[in-house]
């Protein structure tokens, strides 16, 4: 006899199956769009990734050019570009490829910085270093007397014929004093900033101070001072009297500007000992500074002259033979007893933090003959910890028409006397190197 059973798990296996199979279809479906997502953002990886590659580019061409003072033009044509550019921008791996065009604005370069599907681009200015100032300080610096003055002037005017002129550049601390015994007392003003001479700040000039570029400080009484200090006034507003021609700059670099190189010992050597461009002179004897200048420049030299240790012009100088000449006092004194008329420029460079140079300054100072009429002037400042000493005391009526530079950050500069400078671009023999700066309007600007 046969027994029939009742066979239910058919239906249980079957709709498990079924079960089974559509979580299957959904899983899988789901797994698609989750690898659709991480594609997509792979993608946006590699984006952002060639994007920033691309603004690397960029940033590495801009500091490439500040940094190593180098020209637009010399890596404009990607087939002529140095080889140490690539190394310059050797952090960003894969490099961008740079492209460097025309813009139709002048003396504007479009750089165009690409990587895969990244492009981005942004203009570069490139600006003149006309204007720096017909006196420029890195150390403290002091006016005493009167001072009648025709500055230099940006290259760009702010309207129709008004410029933006440039009196003093000054790194440190700035001191104006009229002084009745040392000043001229039928000079109306103490000092007075006149619209510079047609031609004078560059060839073709024919234009004014505007009003807010030409400071005037009246006499009051003998014994006023009137000081900016660089770091507070830096792109700030100057405390009045001083109006915008002086131009506080704590970051100023006038041996870049003047010799178009950066300030080091060994290029400091090879400048002053190349003969093409200076004699160079190691003076003992201060005195002697005088008839060194007389000899070189009265016989129409060319080269300019370089001298070597502390310099006393105690007798009167005339070296205006030639139209533009360049005069350069490394780590010693700078005293001018004597009336000195001089066409060209004085550079003052001092590195006082030597000590063979501190001691060589200070003691000449301090053995002077008696009567010394400079002691009156000779300054001690103690500055944040930081001693500053007179370096340059010049009892002056005519300023060199090239300007003066005193590049002595530790030391302090002082001119005396009824002084007048009308400075023309003709008596420099500096010829700056251009600047670069990016041209406002990017995504990123600060």
């Amino acid at each position: 006899m046969m027994t029939f059973t009742k066979q239910c798990g058919v239906v249980t296996l079957l709709i498990t199956s079924v079960l089974l199979m559509a979580a299957l279809v959904v899983t899988l479906g789901t797994y698609r769009s989750v690898f659709h997502q991480i594609k997509v953002a792979q993608n946006e990886v590699e984006g952002r990734k060639a994007h920033w590659l691309a603004e690397g580019g960029l940033e590495c061409t801009y500091s490439y050019l500040r940094e190593l003072d180098k020209t637009i033009l010399e890596i404009k044509e990607a087939s002529t570009r140095p080889a140490h550019f690539s190394d310059w921008c050797s952090p960003y791996d894969n490099q961008p490829q740079i492209t460097i065009s025309d813009s139709v604005t002048a003396k504007a370069y479009i750089v165009r910085s690409s990587k895969r599907t990244q492009s981005l681009y942004k203009t570069i200015k490139e600006t003149s270093q006309l204007g720096r100032g017909a006196i420029q300080s890195t150390g403290p610096i002091e006016l005493i007397g009167t001072l009648s003055l025709k500055p230099t002037v940006k290259e760009e005017p702010i309207r129709g014929n008004e410029y933006e002129c440039v009196s003093v550049t000054f790194a440190d601390l700035l001191t104006y004093q009229y002084d009745s015994v040392h000043g001229d007392s039928g000079q109306s003003l103490g000092l007075e900033v006149l619209d510079p001479s047609a031609d004078g700040p560059f060839s073709g000039f024919d234009g004014v101070c505007d009003s807010d570029y030409k400071t005037a400080i009246p006499k009051a009484s003998s014994g006023s001072r009137y000081s900016i200090y660089a770091p507070d006034s830096y792109q700030g507003t100057n405390p009045p009297p001083f109006k915008k021609d002086f131009n506080p700059d704590p970051n100023m670099n006038p041996f870049y500007t003047f010799f178009g190189m950066a300030k080091t010992d060994q290029n400091i050597v090879d400048l002053s000992q190349d003969t093409e461009l200076f004699k160079h002179t190691i003076l003992t004897n201060a005195t002697d500074c005088a008839t060194e200048i007389m000899d070189h420049f009265t016989l129409g030299q060319t080269q300019g002259l370089w001298i070597e240790g502390n310099c006393y012009v105690d007798t009167a100088v005339v070296a205006t033979n030639n139209q533009s000449q360049l005069l350069v006092i490394q780590d010693g004194a700078l005293a001018l007893r004597g009336a000195m008329t001089y066409n060209g420029v004085i550079y003052h460079l001092v590195d006082y933090q030597k000590s063979h140079v501190k001691t060589r300054i200070d003691n000449f100072w301090k053995t002077l003959a008696a009567p010394n009429v400079f002691a009156p002037f000779i300054k001690d400042i103690d500055d944040a910890s930081v001693v500053k000493k007179s370096v340059g005391i010049q009892f002056a009526s005519g300023l060199p028409s090239g300007g003066l530079i005193f590049d002595s950050p530790q030391g302090v500069t002082t001119i005396v006397g009824d002084m007048d400078l009308d400075f023309r671009a003709e008596s420099n023999p500096s010829d700056p190197p251009s600047s670069y700066q990016w041209k406002r309007g990017s995504w990123n600007d600060f």
